[in-house]
C-alpha cells in the first residue's frame, strides 16, 4: 500500500505555467494533465512531454513539494564520501538501479533521500526552469 500522494507537474504546452494533477500519456500523442483542483472536471491539458515530473511525497524545510528535477540547496552536513558543510546544490532524480530517489551534484556523487534529511534541504528552482543553478559553486 502507497502512503504518498501520486501526483505530477508539467509545463503547459502552450503557455509558460506549471499543471499539477494526474498524468496521463499517450504514446505518440503527447501527455496531459488533469488538475487535482477540479477532481470531477473532464479538462485535460497538454503539457511538454520533457517536463513531466513525479512528486517524491517529500517536502523541504520551507514545506514545498519536492518533485523530480528540483534543485535543492542544503547548508546542513550532508554525509558522502567526505563531510561536508558547505552548501551544496543538488538535483533529485530517480534511481532505476536503487528504485529510489537520490540527490545527485554537479560532481557526480549522491545521496539516498531518506525523509528525515528533506527537512534540511530548500528547493531553489528546477532543471527546466533554472538549469544554470547546478552550475554555481556554492
Amino acid at each position: 500500500m502507497l502512503d504518498r500522494e501520486i501526483k505530477f507537474r508539467g509545463k503547459a504546452e502552450y503557455y509558460n505555467d506549471w499543471l499539477y494533477g494526474n498524468l496521463v500519456q499517450t504514446r505518440g500523442k503527447g501527455a496531459y494533465i488533469f488538475p487535482l483542483d477540479a477532481p470531477d472536471s473532464v479538462d485535460r491539458y497538454s503539457v511538454l512531454e520533457n517536463t513531466v515530473s513525479q512528486y517524491t511525497g517529500l517536502k523541504d524545510k520551507n514545506g514545498n513539494e519536492i518533485y523530480e528535477g528540483d534543485i535543492l540547496l542544503t547548508f546542513t552536513r550532508v554525509y558522502t564520501h567526505k563531510d561536508i558543510e558547505k552548501g551544496i546544490v543538488y538535483k533529485i532524480v530517480w534511481s532505476h538501479r536503487s528504485s529510489a530517489w537520490i540527490l545527485k551534484n554537479s560532481t557526480g556523487e549522491f545521496l539516498f533521500v531518506p525523509s528525515c534529511i528533506a527537512s534540511s534541504f530548500e528547493v531553489i528552482g528546477n532543471i527546466y526552469d533554472n538549469p544554470e543553478l547546478l552550475e554555481v559553486n556554492r
